[in-house]
């Protein structure tokens, strides 16, 4: 992906670079999407590990969206990959649990806080595109000016979000039942990586850490 961006990498060119047989490949990965699935959660890994519980909810999306677009920056085309991908089993069943848990404590109901995850990864990763579009072309903003822009659309959605928490939109805090709640619904089923038909995910967050496609 460093040298031909995210449309050269196929399943082909992957195993040719391995000196591996595609059927090898294949046996891991059964189809584009699933290694695009992979890729985007291996390149936001850490975005939102080393959570401290006692911060409040805000400084950890802050923190969360913040990682991500560092991470996406990281790599050419790493916001459409990003948004490219579906979360994996593995981040719907146990990272998102995690991620919407803080929300749930500061009084957001189960589906609010989905959504105020969604609202905050597909804030980080439209950014992230639009912001490796201008670079790739050659005429990217200074940092410090793409910083602070991004930085003053972030602080306006957390505080948007923490109005209307205040209207109105608390509800007694209980912990998720993990195999009845939205939450655990937003992991893929143990086929789908099979499937062309699965429907797309409405939880990602980057692949359950930051940015989504949803």
């Amino acid at each position: 992906m460093a040298q031909k961006g995210l449309n050269g990498v196929t399943m082909r060119a992957l195993a040719a670079r391995l000196s591996i047989k595609g059927a090898s490949l294949y046996h891991h990965f059964p189809n584009k999407q699933v290694l695009i699935d992979h890729m985007a959660e291996a390149l936001l890994q850490g975005a939102w590990e080393d959570r401290d519980p006692s911060w409040p909810w805000t400084e950890l999306m802050r923190r969360g969206a913040r990682l991500s677009r560092q991470m996406m920056l990281s790599r050419r085309d790493g916001a459409r990959l990003v948004a490219s991908a579906y979360p994996t089993e593995s981040a719907g069943r146990e990272t998102l649990p995690l991620m919407i848990e803080p929300l749930r404590r500061a009084g957001f109901s189960e589906m609010g806080a989905i959504r105020a995850l969604m609202a905050c990864a597909r804030y980080t990763a439209g950014w992230t595109i639009e912001e490796q579009q201008f670079i790739a072309q050659g005429r990217g903003f200074p940092s410090e000016l793409s910083d602070a822009g991004f930085e003053f659309g972030l602080d306006a959605m957390i505080r948007g979000l923490d109005l209307k928490l205040a209207d109105g939109a608390r509800e007694p805090f209980r912990p998720i039942a993990t195999t009845t709640s939205p939450a655990a619904r937003c992991a893929p089923p143990r086929d789908a990586s099979r499937s062309r038909a699965r429907r797309r995910s409405p939880c990602c967050i980057d692949t359950a850490a930051g940015s989504g496609r949803g």
